[in-house]
């Protein structure tokens, strides 16, 4: 997007400056500061990134970093607003922190900003105390061929295969280089919502090796849940225990 007017060569180098951490610590005129860090490692705007719908309104946002990124937004009636967002935070009577994704427009005027939750994987945006609007992350077309194949996560991998209309998942969690545990789900696709589901006839089974390398294994849980989505090209995995506080990412 080509904009060359002075306005759009100020922001831009407040852009720049929020990327490279500089200091600021005086608020804008609508009350915002413009964050520095983040209160967790899911709260970044490049978690924004995809289109996102309320009613016939349409935002997409794009080119995410950890502090700013772009949008546009198409209404219903197809008229087009563009602006830049960013992570900011207001100062609650408690000295507390609360952080927002803020819309502006390329001159600099407030849109509307939405509250940042924190949790991962982010589908669901609401404005104000109201909740109005709720955005809602549009999923993309896909099947489920989309899931097969390797995925990582760290120390974690995980193999889908496909095995008579089902999907095998298999994550290996090593923990060290003699121990860890395997997860396996037998997942059926569901189509409507892009998710591969398994419900309750997954195991988790804990393994190590001695010095000779001798193998033993135990399943500590057996009949546990999980669930499979792709979003933006990484697999989140939800898995049906308390192991995890909330959904692990995977990338190819």
């Amino acid at each position: 997007m080509g904009y060359a007017d002075e306005n759009e060569v100020h922001f831009r180098r407040d852009i720049a400056l929020r990327d490279e951490g500089l200091d600021d610590p005086d608020p804008n005129e609508y009350g915002f500061y413009p964050a520095h860090s983040t209160p967790a490692g899911s709260v970044s705007i490049a978690e924004l990134d995809g289109t996102w719908r309320c009613g016939d309104d349409y935002i997409y946002f794009y080119d995410g970093s950890l502090y700013t990124g772009y949008y546009t937004i198409t209404y219903a009636d197809k008229t087009l607003e563009e602006g830049y967002v960013d992570l900011e935070y207001t100062i609650n009577p408690d000295d507390s922190k609360e952080y927002h994704y803020n819309l502006y427009t390329y001159d600099g005027k407030f849109l509307m900003g939405f509250g940042v939750s924190g949790e991962l994987p982010l589908n669901d945006l609401y404005e104000g105390q109201s909740g109005e609007p709720h955005y809602v992350r549009e999923k993309t077309d896909g099947n489920a061929n989309d899931f097969l194949g390797i995925w990582a996560c760290g120390r974690m991998n995980a193999v889908i295969e496909e095995d008579g209309g089902d999907y095998l998942v298999n994550i290996q969690w090593s923990w060290d280089a003699g121990s860890g545990v395997i997860y396996e789900y037998r997942c059926s696709y569901d189509a409507a919502d892009s998710i591969l589901r398994c419900d309750g006839t997954g195991t988790r089974t804990e393994y190590s090796y001695d010095e000779s390398g001798n193998s033993t294994s135990t399943v500590t849980d057996e009949k546990i849940s999980a669930s499979f989505e792709i979003i933006d090209g990484d697999l989140y995995w939800t898995d049906g225990t308390d192991e995890f506080s909330e959904p692990q990412m995977f990338a190819r």
